[in-house]
């Protein structure tokens, strides 16, 4: 059975509604869908998300969530759609556009708002107390405070909006990027994080292509490693790859000579 767009993203004894899956979890989910079109079956969206299963408890908190960011709309039992916000994350036309189009989504989340809104502005703030809140004057079930915490502060963190200051303090900043009156500014780089470069560790592999240009001031090399063979779809992206490179080069130097060792 499909999810309904009746989900909620908690489902905690008292708890309020929040987004579980925090914003950059999200946008992985979305790029990754994203590379297979605007509409999926409820159990491929739930594959993308990491789910063997689309009716699994889980996964439905997870699409709760993705409809709270604004992300995925129902469009039929068997059908759900990735909304133009989606889109614009997973083909952005330029990374400011995507920022802008995250932030839409964290500032239509209405209590990570008011949350966001009651903080201070520029100066450390406790981790602990914030989690106190939650419960106290937020609604949050005790049993979530904590995920309710991490997701909001990776999320606010994603747009630009907070900073985590080791393992209990945190800041928020202005929209605009500025802290409040009467603090230090913020400086941009610190502020402006780009939310969808999160890394994951990921295992070495065995080579399976490597190449070396050399021009008139160094060398330029593109080495993929896998643990699983490449498709041959894949091979056609390094092939555009391998174009982009070349159109470098002769911005570089003149190419010398090129190694190559391409195992299929």
């Amino acid at each position: 059975m499909a999810d309904s767009d009746n989900d909620k993203p908690v489902t905690k004894s008292r708890g309020a509604s929040f987004p579980t899956l925090s914003l950059p979890e999200a946008v992985k989910v979305i790029r990754e869908a994203g590379q297979y079109g605007k509409q999926h079956t409820p159990a491929a969206l739930a594959a993308y998300a990491g789910h063997q299963s689309a009716t699994s408890g889980p996964w439905k908190q997870k699409a709760a969530a993705l409809r709270e960011w604004g992300l995925i709309s129902t469009v039929s039992a068997d059908k759900i759609a990735l909304t133009d916000r989606a889109i614009r994350i997973a083909h952005p036309e330029s990374s400011e556009k995507a920022q802008a189009a995250l932030l839409e989504c964290f500032t239509e989340a209405t209590l990570y708002m008011k949350v966001y809104n009651d903080l201070a502005r520029g100066v450390e703030l406790n981790i602990t107390s914030l989690s106190s809140k939650a419960i106290s004057d937020y609604g949050i079930g005790i049993a979530s405070k904590d995920k309710f915490v991490n997701s909001f502060l990776e999320s606010a963190a994603a747009v630009g909006l907070a900073e985590r200051i080791g393992t209990d303090k945190f800041k928020t900043f202005a929209i605009d990027g500025t802290s409040a009156p009467g603090q230090d500014p913020v400086e941009e780089p610190e502020v402006r994080r780009d939310p969808v470069r999160v890394e994951q560790p990921r295992p070495n592999g065995t080579p399976v292509m490597s190449q070396t240009w050399r021009f008139n001031t160094g060398e330029l090399t593109l080495s993929i490693n896998s643990t699983e063979p490449l498709q041959a779809k894949t091979y056609t992206e390094i092939a555009k790859v391998v174009t982009a490179i070349e159109s470098l080069l002769a911005e570089l130097g003149p190419e010398e000579s090129a190694e190559n060792d391409v195992s299929q």
